[in-house]
């Protein structure tokens, strides 16, 4: 049997210049090659001796070595947040080695005092060279206290290493911050974000007034929070007003430490209720305030305004004119008083007279539109708003933004028509105001908004006391909305109360819930959704089981792209009222195939093939 004196292996660096050979007694079916350049390509062949002579492998390998064959260690035991793995606010120590092989295992031992408290298994990262070892936030470790650490990794080999024992002192983490997260009109409230290694005693927040040297002076008031709160509000401010603000916690260390965030400043919101009509200047330059008289015939009456430029510090009487207006120069805004209504009705001559307040330039209006009625007694607890009060006072202008104008004003007992056209055909108008009234008149808000096609939403309509064609053309032609309000309440729709509500919102892609109307008066939904050409589906109207004949004419007339419709359970659907079946082309030049959902106990009533009941193409179905 032949005899193996000596095994080796021939290592040559490529491109020359470094040769290796290694060799042992004997057989060995493996030999390590060391004293490499790291990351340098080598070629090499191994052999043996044999009987004396010497057998070449046939296998040749070329490699690049990527280790060197020792072992070093550096801890470095820092606190973190956001640690993936590890639990928020763990622990972490990395491990920086280098080995020729890669690494089978790696565990960090942890001592505190002699005695072991732990011991954790590591992921290496073999682009990096280091080892992370984890340790969760509500394991044995402490802040600011000392440990030795030791790591033993283990090669692909079964080859151990350990490191000698190193001594290091954790971190100690306290921090708190705070971000403006909201505001009203007396409130400011912050989030907090905070993390104490020495536990939470107290939490305060102080407010100083802008102006104040918080270093120096004290703050006006302060507020607790608890530990564990994510937030902190500070009420009973002024509205429309800066203030300092500052949170401090007091550390549960023993000492009453005390750790601050940085001073922040923020504003509550404008009680824009308190407030004179104040028209603000959305143009870069100087604007040109416009007052004008105007009527529906040639007749005309002026009327006269007080104003002020510098903020109610002093006011200026002048009277609007026709033609070109009286003309006020600004530059930031410009408040405005008057006394009596903005538009009124002589019965004798048919002659509306109204006036208009305009700019030359886009602006903006907010305050207490009472403020046009009762001058400076718009605060007066009993002020209402008569008929035709605000009428037609935006008409046409150039206002682009008007969702700080307060408008939730009673209206007077037997009024009408007190904000009718009040923003029709504004071609800049962006925001209108909120319309928080819930009891309303006559002719309310006929027309309000109509044709204002950049107009971006519509706002929510609470009221569920309506009276005849309070909301009549309201939003026609506003071809911008997309998305109504959530819903209108109503149980009861009075005569012409929705008629044309959105007739010709070209955009709109979808209808309110009216799923609370129970009666409908007549004309009372009549051309409601007109020609909106975008509508797939119609508002479900099944719990409607009572109306006034006729009460849904043209309700859907020229929804090219409807393909759904809601019936109401009504009974009556042929019986003609004024030339007018309930439904008199209610459903004409729709899409050409559809549904008309109905309960089962009117689906007999409905004329089949028919604009005025269910159009042909279209197939009724049972409501489900």
């Amino acid at each position: 049997m032949p005899t193996i004196e000596k095994t080796y292996i021939f290592v040559r660096k490529e491109g020359g210049g470094e040769e290796h050979v290694y060799e042992e007694s004997g057989w060995e079916p493996s030999i390590v090659a060391d004293e490499l350049t790291p990351y340098t390509n080598y070629r090499a062949e191994g052999g043996a001796i044999v009987d004396g002579l010497q057998a070449t492998a046939e296998n040749r390998v070329s490699f690049q070595t990527l280790r060197r064959n020792n072992l070093t260690a550096t801890f470095n035991a820092v606190r973190r947040q956001g640690l993936g793995t590890i639990d928020e606010g763990g622990w972490k120590v990395y491990y920086d080695y280098t080995s020729l092989y890669a690494l089978s295992s790696a565990i960090l031992y942890v001592s505190q005092n002699g005695t072991q408290v732990g011991q954790y298994q590591g992921v290496a990262d073999y682009n990096t060279h280091q080892i992370t070892f984890g340790i969760p936030a509500n394991d044995w470790v402490c802040c600011g206290e000392q440990y030795d650490l030791h790591v033993t990794v283990i090669d692909i080999f079964g080859q151990s290493y350990t490191t000698p024992v190193t001594t290091i002192t954790t971190d100690v983490f306290n921090s708190v911050s705070m971000n403006y997260a909201s505001s009203t009109t007396s409130s400011v409230t912050f989030d907090l974000d905070y993390w104490l290694d020495y536990g939470f005693a107290s939490g305060w927040l102080d407010v100083w007034n802008e102006g104040d040297d918080p270093d120096v002076d004290q703050p006006q008031d302060h507020y607790h929070f608890f530990e564990g709160d994510t937030q902190v509000t500070a009420d009973g401010l002024e509205d429309g007003t800066t203030y300092i603000f500052r949170v401090t916690i007091t550390l549960n260390d023993g000492q009453g430490t005390e750790i601050y965030t940085a001073y922040q400043n923020a504003s509550t919101q404008i009680d824009w209720s308190t407030k004179y009509l104040t028209v603000q200047n959305e143009y870069e330059g100087w604007n040109t305030l416009v007052l004008t008289a105007l009527s529906s015939k040639t007749a005309l009456s002026s009327t006269t305004y007080d104003y002020s430029t510098d903020d109610g510090a002093t006011w200026t009487t002048v009277t609007d004119t026709n033609g070109n207006g009286r003309r006020i120069s600004f530059s930031r805004r410009i408040l405005l008083r008057h006394t009596g209504a903005m538009c009124t009705y002589n019965s004798q001559t048919y002659t509306y007279y109204w006036h208009t307040i305009d700019c030359l330039q886009p602006f903006s209006v907010a305050g207490n539109a009472l403020s046009l009625l009762y001058g400076s007694d718009y605060s007066q607890s009993g002020n209402t708003v008569p008929t035709l009060g605000l009428s037609r006072v935006f008409r046409g202008t150039k206002v682009v933004d008007a969702k700080n104008l307060y408008l939730g004003i009673p209206f007077a007992n037997n009024s009408e028509s007190n904000f009718e056209r009040m923003f029709e055909e504004c071609a800049y108008l962006k925001e209108g105001p909120s319309l928080p009234n819930t009891a309303l008149t006559r002719l309310c808000y006929h027309f309000m908004f109509s044709e204002d096609t950049l107009l971006e939403k519509f706002p929510e309509l609470p009221a569920q006391q309506l009276q005849e064609d309070c909301y009549e053309f309201i939003f026609s032609g506003c071809t911008g909305v997309t998305t109504p309000m959530a819903s209108l309440p109503s149980r009861d729709i009075p005569a012409g109360a929705y008629a044309g509500m959105f007739q010709g919102c070209t955009g709109l892609l979808s209808t309110p819930d009216l799923s609370s109307a129970v009666r409908v008066g007549r004309y009372g939904m009549s051309d409601m959704f007109r020609d909106c050409k975008s509508l797939t589906k119609g508002a479900d109207i099944s719990n409607v089981v009572q109306c006034d004949i006729p009460s849904f004419v043209g309700m859907y007339r020229g929804c090219s792209e409807l393909r759904m419709a809601y019936a109401p359970t009504v009974s009556d659907w042929t019986t003609t009222v004024v030339g007018d079946a309930n439904c008199q082309r209610w459903l004409q030049d729709v899409y050409a195939d559809g549904e008309l959902h109905a309960n089962t106990s009117i689906q007999g009533n409905i004329p089949t093939d028919s604009v005025n009941g269910c159009p042909s193409g279209w197939t009724v179905v049972e409501l489900s």
